[in-house]
């Protein structure tokens, strides 16, 4: 079974991602950002978690439970981590 603390970190490293890529990004920060997307990648693929464009796409059309529930399914979180994953997610897209 994933560890709880494991999910915990890879969806705090997809919420960075996020993050930064709200910012329009120098040089460095492409760098930055390069090199966080390809940490997470590997941290989802150790744990076997396939995250799809498809909850950010529902977030997107404003079905957030339906984001929730589709986090939930692809990556076995809670369901609080997977709301804060949601909001984190909601928020980035508000900033872009």
């Amino acid at each position: 079974m994933i560890e709880p603390w494991l999910i915990g970190l890879a969806l705090v490293s997809l919420a960075s991602i996020f993050a930064i890529q709200s910012r329009s990004p120098d040089a460095m920060d492409s760098s930055r950002l390069a090199r966080l997307e390809r940490k997470v990648d590997l941290i989802l693929a150790k744990l076997e978690i396939d995250y799809s464009e498809t909850v950010e796409d529902l977030v997107r059309s404003g079905d957030r439970i339906g984001a929730i529930k589709k986090l939930r399914e692809e990556t076995g979180v809670g369901l609080k981590k997977a709301l804060d994953a949601v909001n984190a997610i909601e928020r980035n897209i508000k900033r872009s």
